[in-house]
């Protein structure tokens, strides 16, 4: 699948990725397949929301700066430990793959609620928002998630920070 619209052309400079990998996802048991559910690898391409997380992360607001993006005002969610190496798309990495993670999970739920309805929930290209913010992980951040599902590829765009409620 090519890179999703939103996350091109102008908008290029608001997104930076940050992970990418496979991860598998286990579609419910079909009818047509005998019952049985299978587990499939899907490409995930994660990008951090470099506007969205300039408010929980100082040491991500002068690259946004450098990309011409004012940075938004902090707020008290910060990420923890600080963001201080030479390269702050590095601290994301691990943080791209938990929203790839949460991606995976919210395709396995949606997959195994239509399992005798509808063989592909998504529609491919489409832009999804997951209800996630509210979820704190076992990491102790929350993540506000987009993501565009395309057979083999997943786009995933996020910004996060540490939960402290």
């Amino acid at each position: 699948m090519p890179i999703p619209n939103d996350l091109t052309g102008n908008n290029a400079e608001k997104f930076a990725e940050v992970w990418r990998g496979q991860l598998g996802v286990t579609g419910g048991t079909r009818q047509k397949s005998g019952g049985t559910s299978r587990v499939l690898q899907k490409n995930f391409i994660t990008y951090i929301e470099i506007f969205e997380q300039t408010a929980h992360d100082a040491g991500l607001r002068g690259f946004a700066q450098q990309r011409g993006i004012q940075p938004r005002r902090a707020h008290t969610g910060q990420v923890s430990p600080a963001n201080t190496g030479n390269n702050p798309l590095t601290y994301y990495e691990t943080h791209g793959q938990e929203a790839a993670a949460m991606v995976g999970e919210y395709i396995n739920e949606k997959w195994n609620q239509t399992v005798t309805t509808n063989n592909n929930y998504f529609v491919q290209r489409a832009k999804n928002t997951l209800a996630s913010q509210a979820e704190i992980r076992p990491n102790g951040f929350s993540y506000e998630i987009t993501m565009w599902y395309d057979g083999n590829d997943i786009y995933v765009a996020f910004h996060c920070y540490e939960n402290k409620d």
